[in-house]
Formats: C-alpha cells, sequence, structure tokens
C-alpha cells in the first residue's frame, strides 16, 4: 500500500502529460486499492472536482485495458457454468473498479454455504433454493431504474438484492451449481427464466417474481404467439454464449440509456464480436 503523504504530490501530476509520468501515476494511485477514495477524502485539501475526473479517467483506461485482456477467457473454462461464472466475474470487475474488494466466487459460495446451514440436506432442492434467495434473502426485480446498468452487475445483485430478470436467474443457476442443482436459463420472450427438472417434468422460474414456479401450460397461456413457437422456445436450449450475449445486449442499452456512450460501444464492440465469430464464442 502506498503512503498517503505522497498524494498530494501525486495530485500535481495529474497536470503532467508525460506519458512516462502518467504511467509512474497510475501505478501509485493503484496501490491504494480500495483505499484511494478515502485517503483522498481525508486530505487537508482534497482534490479539485477536476481532479477527481483525472483520476477517474486514468483508472477507466487503466480498468477497459485489463478488462478486454481478462474477458477472452471466459470462453476457456471446461464447462458451461465456469464460462458464465467468468464472463459474469469479469463484467462485475469492470463495472466495480479496482475500488471494489469483494469477488463474485466468494459472494456466491457465501450465500450457498448459508443455505446448507439454514436446510438440512433432506430438505434441499430447487423449492427451497429460490424461496431463500428471493423471499428469505429478499434478492428481488428491480422495480426502480429498471434499465441501469448496475442491475446486470452480480455483485451489486447480491449486494443491493435487486436485479433483472437475467441476473437474478444466473444467480439462482450459480448458487445452484454449488449445491449440485442442475438450473438452466430459457429465453423466455422479454423475460428471462430459469428452468428446472421436478420428477421427469419441466418446470419454469420466474426469478424476478420471487421465484414463482410455473408449468409449460402456464406459460403458454402468458405469452404472445402460437404455442408451438412458445413451445419451441422453452424447451430450446440457453447456453452460456447465449445467456452472455442477452447480458452484453441489455448493458449497450442501459449504458447508453445513461449518457455512457464508450461504455454503450465497448458493450456492442464484445457483442459484434461474439456475433462475428460464433465458433469461438
Amino acid at each position: 500500500m502506498s503512503d498517503p503523504k505522497q498524494l498530494p504530490h501525486l495530485l500535481r501530476l495529474l497536470s503532467d502529460d508525460s506519458e512516462t509520468v502518467q504511467q509512474a501515476l497510475l501505478r501509485a494511485l493503484l496501490e491504494f486499492g480500495s483505499t484511494l477514495e478515502s485517503e483522498l477524502d481525508h486530505l487537508k485539501e482534497p482534490p479539485t472536482p477536476e481532479q477527481r475526473d483525472q483520476i477517474k479517467s486514468l483508472l477507466s483506461e487503466h480498468a477497459k485495458i485489463i478488462f478486454l485482456e481478462k474477458w477472452p477467457h471466459w470462453q476457456e473454462c471446461d464447462s458451461d457454468e465456469e464460462q458464465l461464472e467468468s464472463a459474469l466475474s469479469i463484467l462485475a470487475e469492470f463495472q466495480n473498479g479496482v475500488s471494489c474488494p469483494l469477488t463474485l466466487k466468494d459472494l456466491l459460495d457465501e450465500l450457498a454455504e448459508e443455505y446448507r446451514e439454514a436446510f438440512a440436506a433432506e430438505n434441499r432442492n430447487v423449492f427451497t433454493l429460490a424461496e431463500f434467495l428471493f423471499r428469505q434473502k429478499e434478492i428481488q426485480g428491480a422495480t426502480e431504474d429498471y434499465y441501469h446498468p448496475r442491475h446486470s452487475n452480480l455483485v451489486y445483485v447480491i449486494e443491493n438484492k435487486r436485479g433483472i430478470p437475467i441476473s437474478l436467474t444466473c444467480l439462482y443457476m450459480l448458487v445452484g451449481v454449488r449445491l449440485g442443482m442442475a438450473i438452466e436459463g430459457c429465453n423466455f420472450p422479454q423475460h428471462f427464466l430459469a428452468r428446472v427438472a421436478v420428477n421427469d417434468e419441466m418446470l419454469f422460474v420466474d426469478c424476478f417474481n420471487q421465484g414463482m414456479f410455473y408449468r409449460e401450460a402456464e406459460l403458454l397461456k402468458m405469452a404472445q404467439g402460437t404455442a408451438a413457437e412458445v413451445r419451441e422456445i422453452l424447451r430450446m436450449d440457453a447456453n452460456p454464449e447465449g445467456i452472455v450475449a442477452r447480458i452484453l445486449n441489455n448493458l449497450v442499452t442501459a449504458y447508453e440509456t445513461q449518457g455512457d456512450s464508450a461504455a454503450s460501444h465497448l458493450m456492442l464492440h464484445l457483442l459484434q464480436a461474439m456475433t462475428d465469430h460464433p465458433g469461438n464464442s
């Protein structure tokens, strides 16, 4: 960890346009890790709004570079569940920034362990897991600011207990795999669902609506389109590539809505790369 006494000197270096100086400044700021904001706030002369913007820009550009370096590696994971978790973890790291000490893996592990402690082995199943996550833990659908990018960030979803259908379903899936439960995604139109097999029957879980379970016949009545079209969608597999693409598509719109065109274009770039090279995604 760097010395807080050096911060006033580092702030003065923000005005130096030298690439060498900027890189050295970046390394020094990164050494503060998650304590940087707090240390800046406690300075006798805190940074000006302009200096804060410069620091944010410097760290954001670094985060983008690291993000793009890490991003392709999720596709190298062995299982579907590992691929999905890796992609969501890399996205969360990018969205949270260097100051966030939380990791998606640790949060998912904690939820799985808490569930094990709350339910005896004979009572552990897809029903009680949905009850635990979406009722007991009160991780629910975001009814305010629905299209904000943070609702696609699984670390934010777990910590702040609000998400959109696809992020909540991914949470259910990734906690489930830690417990040996087979939970899949389902590309129900406009509203991503989870899909589980119980006693040779396929059931569908609306994680946005407190983990409500539906039979196929119920969804056929609710959905637009012919029964044959909807039935085909309900039975179609949602692989990691498709889920990640849907999340990226959501983020393109979400960031644009927030006025962050740079982040929107970045998500669009990743989405187009998956479309252009489907064999590698």
